[in-house]
This record gives C-alpha cells, structure tokens and sequence, in this order.
C-alpha cells in the first residue's frame, strides 16, 4: 500500500498545478486584448502547450514589454519542467515506496530499449505544488501590477525566492549509443 503521504502530496500538487493551468487561460485572455467572450471562443478548450504557443505569438505581435516577456519566458519554462513530472504521474503512475516514488514507461514501452523511468521523492513533489502556487501568484501580479497582496509584508521576497522543483530526467537502462550520449 502506498505512503498516505503521497497520496495528499500528489492531490495538492494536483489542485495547484490545475490552478496554474487555469491562469495561464487568464493570461491570454489579459495579453490578448480581446473582451472576455471573445477571447474564450480562441481558448476554451485549449490544451496547455497550444496555449502557451499562442501567448508566445500574441506577446509579440502586441508587442508586450521585455520586461514582461521575460517573465512570462521564465514562468513558461518552469512551468514546462512541472509539467512532465505531472505527465509522468498521471500517464504512467507512481509507485510509492515510503518517501521514494518511482514512475515508468513500462507498460507502454515498446521494447526494453525504450523503457525509462524516473525516480522522485514526496518532497519533489511537495516542491513542485509550491512552486505552482508561487507561479500562479506571478501570473497573477503580471496581470495585475499593483495588487493589494503583493504590498504585504514578506510578499515580495517569497514571490522572487527560487524554485524549488528540481527537474529529474528519467533513466535509460537498455538505452544504447547516441541515447545514452555515448558512441555505440
């Protein structure tokens, strides 16, 4: 039986990630200039990375300010790295083993070349969730510059900390030649 632990882990990582997936809708509809209706007949229904796509395209054709830009690059990428390890979570599971998860592509590999997997802990996970929350929150004030939450104390400094998510890359161990980076 799985850790407890992984399961609450998992789900809040699960509701801060659809969060964040929810505000990047939030983005194009703020970038895009369009009233609300109009821009959700483009969006609605969108899968994430078509929709990061068309905020790349938008930002530009809009000609949005570097400074804005760069920070949407920056919360993409990341945002990119917490996507695979929820892909891989939700396409290919995870085995719990105390604090120790592993994920992968057994059941779907087509040969024992292809297989892979990843090894994780709870706390990747735990930091993954975190960092949702911390994007969605820079999403948030990129839409709104001058919003009331960031004026607390301490708001600044946890909104600009580094993250903590540290991608993993899954391993290989059929994998031959330039897979593995080595000549065969």
């Amino acid at each position: 039986m799985a850790n407890p632990d992984y399961f609450a882990k998992f789900g809040q990582f699960i509701h801060w990630y659809a969060n964040v997936e929810r505000m990047v809708h939030y983005v194009f509809r703020h970038f895009s200039g369009l009233p609300q209706e109009a821009a959700r007949t483009i969006d609605g229904g969108m899968n994430l990375s078509a929709l990061i796509s068309l905020i790349r395209r938008i930002i530009i054709a809009r000609k949005v300010a570097d400074a804005e830009r760069n920070e949407l690059e920056f919360l993409f990428d990341h945002l990119g790295h917490i996507t695979k390890l929820r892909d891989y979570l939700i396409h290919r599971g995870g085995d719990s083993f105390g604090e120790h998860i592993i994920s992968t592509n057994y059941h779907i590999a087509r040969s024992e070349v292809d297989f892979e997997y990843i090894e994780l802990n709870l706390s990747d996970i735990q930091d993954a969730a975190l960092d949702c929350g911390q994007m969605y929150m820079r999403f948030d004030l990129l839409m709104e510059p001058d919003a009331a939450w960031f004026k607390e104390p301490g708001a600044r400094e946890w909104l600009m900390r580094p993250w903590r998510y540290k991608p993993r890359q899954p391993k290989k161990p059929k994998a031959r030649g330039a897979a593995q980076g080595r000549e065969p």
